[in-house]
């Protein structure tokens, strides 16, 4: 069905028929290396001499999205793939990995299965929001 929307509480729209959500294709602790790289002190984070390199190579290829996820007291610097060691939990979402048919499937305008209640387990969701100052 097209035209198909669903909002959550806060009003934020979670489900759209016009929009594939993209699905998770793997997840895992991220493997870092080389600490000790850079020397500087960044005042209320810590030295970038404690960052480890994130080995993966395919951390950023094309059609994929990386999510990371800090533990608590975990820092790094994601641009640039550097993480404090045993920090860090990446994810990995694709758009072209194909949907599953359970119940409350929803189709888009063309006809294609774009979100159904079974994938929706695979589906990254912004759960809440934080504020830097």
């Amino acid at each position: 069905m097209s035209g198909f929307e669903v909002r959550n509480a806060a009003g934020a729209l979670t489900v759209n028929s016009d929009y594939k959500s993209p699905l998770l294709a793997s997840s895992a602790a991220a493997s870092t290396d080389t600490v000790g790289d850079f020397d500087l002190n960044i005042p209320g984070f810590g030295n970038l001499n404690q960052l480890g390199y994130v080995l993966d190579d395919n951390l950023y290829s094309p059609g994929q999205l990386a999510w990371f996820r800090l533990n608590v007291n975990g820092w790094g610097v994601p641009g640039a793939r550097y993480f404090l060691p045993g920090s860090v939990f990446i994810a990995k979402t694709k758009i072209d990995l194909a949907v599953e048919s359970g119940y409350l499937d929803v189709f888009n305008a063309q006809g294609t299965l774009i979100w159904s209640a079974k994938s929706a387990a695979k589906m990254p969701r912004v759960l809440g929001f934080i504020t830097i100052p």
